[in-house]
């Protein structure tokens, strides 16, 4: 396995081994990518399996607006199920759960609960359409674009296969990745 390979999946481990300490419930293939969980939230958070984040992604278990005005906290758990991928900088605020499957938009504020399947985004969330249709439109989109297997990881090293990688994604429009 390559350095950075091996450090990132170090860091994800104990990313996510921080936030169990703190008191989360986290099930298996959890990919946080720079999750932002304050310890005091952790007890009131739980993330099914195989949820990913894209770099960024904010949960708040607790409202503090009101505190000077009623004296107190208010302090509502959120559930993010098993299968649910959440774009970079999304922010989910208390009280809210994320049904299985469903996909957030990056940059999104989600400020009530998901169904299960569904693809929200905006801020305040919104839905934008089932996972199903969502993906055949975006397989229509770019059915003649290149794909990519796990092997393009290793041409980024390379510049000369770097920039032919760019180049050809650049010139049909876009590229899968896998």
């Amino acid at each position: 396995m390559r350095m950075r390979e091996a450090l990132k999946k170090t860091f994800r481990r104990s990313e996510t081994e921080r936030y169990r300490r703190a008191g989360a419930r986290i099930g298996d293939r959890f990919l946080p990518n720079g999750a932002i969980i304050s310890p005091n939230d952790c007890p009131f958070v739980t993330i099914g399996n195989y949820v990913t984040f894209g770099p960024g992604v904010m949960i708040l278990t607790h409202d503090a607006a009101l505190r000077d005005h009623i004296g107190w906290t208010r302090v509502q758990p959120v559930e993010i199920e098993d299968e649910v991928f959440i774009g970079a900088r999304s922010t989910i605020l208390p009280g809210v759960l994320i049904g299985r499957g469903s996909i957030i938009a990056a940059g999104s504020v989600v400020t009530k609960s998901i169904p299960r399947g569904e693809v929200w985004g905006g801020v305040p969330a919104r839905p934008i359409a089932d996972v199903a249709t969502t993906r055949a439109r975006n397989l229509a989109a770019g059915e003649h674009w290149p794909r990519f297997d796990q092997g393009w990881k290793a041409e980024l090293d390379d510049p000369a296969s770097s920039a032919r990688l760019v180049e050809s994604v650049k010139v049909a429009g876009g590229g899968w990745f896998y």
